[in-house]
């Protein structure tokens, strides 16, 4: 009727059979639970006057397909329409300024949203497990948040607030500017293989990748963060590893709070083909075995100038999967007394051991095609 401002808490809870809904303009207020699994209910026309839209007011209304918030809605309550499966059409209006936590939480049909200008807090996980959703858009105006590729961050790009778990991207290399991954950031994203996390990146929150089933690897270009949240990776992949690099701090091998842990000592470059090449050495090992693989990927060449003026090195060992060993790979290491060269070695470039003071002799491979110059 059009006297009434208020609908209460529960006042429609589980009408089952009930398919259609029109709140007139002079309400004002939705209760909790107000509509909460009316699960045939495919119709919803919400009036001008609504301001506020309590928690789990449409919750798991699963036939519900299209909803339009009016601009008067200042307030979007937790879980409001949180399991609307359904939900393909989401409209928020120009008004809004806070969504609660999850409040589209599983709604597996949403593809793409865009948010407001107006909104001011979004809560924790708003937009978790809706996993087709592809695009998290921002209108550019707003003054809280941003997105970049459909990717959900605050206003100034320092903080990662929602990857959409419906990306296909198997891989993820965050920005480097990104400082903070807020909690549930990742939730669900199953399309996720790999990921990449800079040296800028200070906080990650709780279960900032949980239930990212597929996720094999995450690679961490820096010290271990100042902040690491609770059960940040788990329900991950089985064969998950988190990497790292020599002369990072706060990583140990094999395992670090929890997980299994990889220490890679090289920069590298990756070819069109997935092979490695290796381009620099940052550990600080005497005697270096080169690993076939790192993540996953054949280590097939070395770069020039890979070795170069380390002074430490005494020994090394140069596995089968390598091809190829670039210019001056080796100079002026002049601590180095043995090389155990790849078996399948086929090309050298020039220089390669160039002033190794201490070098006495290298054996080379049968295989071997191609030689410039190895010591001088």
């Amino acid at each position: 009727g059009t006297g009434i401002q208020s609908i209460g808490d529960e006042a429609f809870y589980a009408c089952e059979s009930l398919t259609s809904v029109t709140i007139p303009s002079n309400v004002i207020s939705l209760g909790n639970l107000a509509f909460a699994n009316c699960t045939s209910l495919n119709s919803l026309s919400l009036g001008t006057g609504i301001q506020s839209i309590g928690d789990e007011a449409f919750y798991a209304c699963e036939s519900l397909t299209s909803v339009t918030i009016p601009s008067n809605v200042i307030s979007l309550g937790n879980l409001a329409f949180a399991n609307c499966t359904s939900l393909n059409s989401l409209s928020l209006g120009t008004g809004i300024q806070s969504i609660g936590d999850g409040a589209f939480y599983s709604c597996e049909s949403l593809t793409s949203v865009t948010l407001p200008n107006s909104l001011i807090s979004l809560g924790f996980g708003v937009f978790a497990q809706c996993i087709n959703l592809t695009s998290l858009f921002v209108d550019s105006n707003n003054q809280s948040y941003s997105s970049s590729d459909g990717i959900l961050f605050n206003k100034e790009k320092t903080e990662l607030i929602q990857y959409p778990a419906g990306n296909t991207a198997t891989s993820y290399s965050l920005p480097n500017n990104v400082t903070s991954i807020i909690d549930g950031a990742f939730y669900g994203c199953n399309h996720l293989l790999a990921v990449i996390i800079p040296n800028t990146v200070t906080s990650i929150g709780n279960w900032a990748f949980e239930n990212c089933i597929n996720l094999i690897s995450a690679e961490f270009k820096g010290d271990v963060p100042s902040f690491f949240g609770k059960e940040v990776f788990f329900n991950c992949s089985s064969n998950f590893t988190i990497y790292y690099y020599g002369g990072t701090n706060g990583f140990s091998t094999p395992t670090w709070n929890g997980y299994p842990t990889e220490k890679i000592d090289y920069e590298y470059i990756i070819s069109e083909n997935t092979t490695l090449t290796l381009t620099k050495y940052i550990g600080v090992d005497s005697n270096i075995i080169i690993p076939s693989q790192i993540m996953g990927k054949t280590v097939a060449s070395i770069g020039n100038l890979t070795f170069s003026n380390n002074t430490t090195i005494c020994s090394v060992t140069i596995p089968d999967s390598i091809l190829h060993i670039g210019n001056w790979a080796f100079q002026n290491c002049t601590s180095l007394t043995s090389v155990a060269m790849s078996e399948d070695l086929s090309s050298i470039g020039k220089s390669v051991f160039i002033n190794c003071t201490n070098l006495d002799s290298i054996i080379l491979p049968e295989n071997l095609s191609f030689i410039e110059i190895l010591l001088l």
